[in-house]
């Protein structure tokens, strides 16, 4: 079986601190960081 992998979106983040938002994202366990492009 494939292990399931976390990617929460950076859609909702403060983008004024997008460095330390990715950073706590990372240290909760999200193993990518979903970024949506428009």
């Amino acid at each position: 079986m494939v292990a399931a992998k976390i990617a929460p979106s950076m859609l909702s983040s403060d983008f004024a601190n997008l460095a330390s938002e990715a950073d706590y994202m990372l240290r909760c366990g999200a193993d990518w960081l979903h970024m949506d492009i428009m």
